[in-house]
């Protein structure tokens, strides 16, 4: 099966040796295939990684930090990896943001019943749900008739968190923001 995978590189093109293995790492994070959308660095260079695994039945939305030289950041979830259901079915992150106090905003698109909505989930700095942000961690926001796919985010300088994608209303694709 699939896992996340990480290569990180010289500034001349040459793998960096002090990373994982030779300049590579590959994680398996749930019991089958997993994939890795978005990445951020922190500001003490930890990275942190999201995307998608399997939980044996569908896909949640899943995050995992590394330590700069590749190793897992066993400070962070449980061992250094984080999955969170976030609806009925499928969930996906494919974009991602680091707050200026450390907590991680990860963003994408949940199955909520049959339809795909736009899902957010903030984690606090050591990968547990913030329940300060709508009370368990989680939003969810439908904003078409049909699916929500949420693909780039940003965090303004006020804090408030803008996720971008894309909605269906039955006949095309418009542009979604929230």
């Amino acid at each position: 099966d699939d896992d996340f995978a990480l290569v990180r590189y010289n500034t001349n093109g040459t793998l960096d040796t002090t990373f994982g293995t030779n300049g590579i790492v590959t994680t398996p994070v749930g019991s089958g295939y997993d994939g890795a959308y978005a990445m951020a660095i922190q500001s003490d260079g930890r990275i942190v990684v999201a995307g998608y695994a399997s939980n044996g039945i569908d896909d949640d939305f899943a995050v995992v930090r590394y330590n700069s030289d590749g190793s897992l950041d066993t400070t962070f979830g449980t061992g250094g990896k984080v999955m969170t259901p976030v609806g009925s079915s499928d969930d996906y992150v494919y974009t991602m943001a680091i707050q200026s106090d450390g907590k991680i905003v990860a963003a994408g698109y949940s199955n909520m019943d049959g339809y795909y909505d736009i899902a957010v989930v903030r984690y606090n700095s050591d990968g547990s749900s913030d329940t300060g942000f709508d009370g368990d961690g989680i939003v969810t926001t439908p904003v078409g008739t049909y699916d929500d796919f949420a693909y780039a985010m940003t965090i303004q300088s006020d804090g408030k968190i803008v996720v971008a994608g894309t909605s269906y209303i039955g006949s095309n694709n418009d542009f979604a923001v929230v």
